[in-house]
């Protein structure tokens, strides 16, 4: 029984065991990364199709007056809702 316990319990020496030198990354340098990024980037910007001006009046104005349709619309409602709320209110207390 004390043989089988003495297999179980690692000496000093085993656990210091010498981690194997890691080999050096082949990787380039930071400032040759950020270049290599910083021309893709250059490359895919100039694919970008960018919409001329008269399509970005159109769309500008699209949304300006379908933001402002909105809010009146929200306003009425929020107007007929409040008379009607108020309304009920003065039938309840007759």
């Amino acid at each position: 029984m004390a043989d089988i316990e003495n297999k179980d319990v690692k000496k000093p020496e085993e656990k210091k065991a010498e981690k194997p030198a890691k080999p050096k990354s082949d990787k380039p340098k930071l400032s040759v990364r950020l270049g290599t990024w910083f021309r893709a980037y250059k490359s895919e910007f100039k694919k970008i199709s960018w919409a001329n001006k008269d399509d970005v009046v159109r769309n500008t104005t699209l949304v300006l007056a379908t933001t402002i349709v909105s809010a009146l619309f929200v306003v009425l409602c929020d107007n007929v809702f409040y008379r009607a709320i108020s309304w009920l209110g003065s039938l309840i207390s007759l």
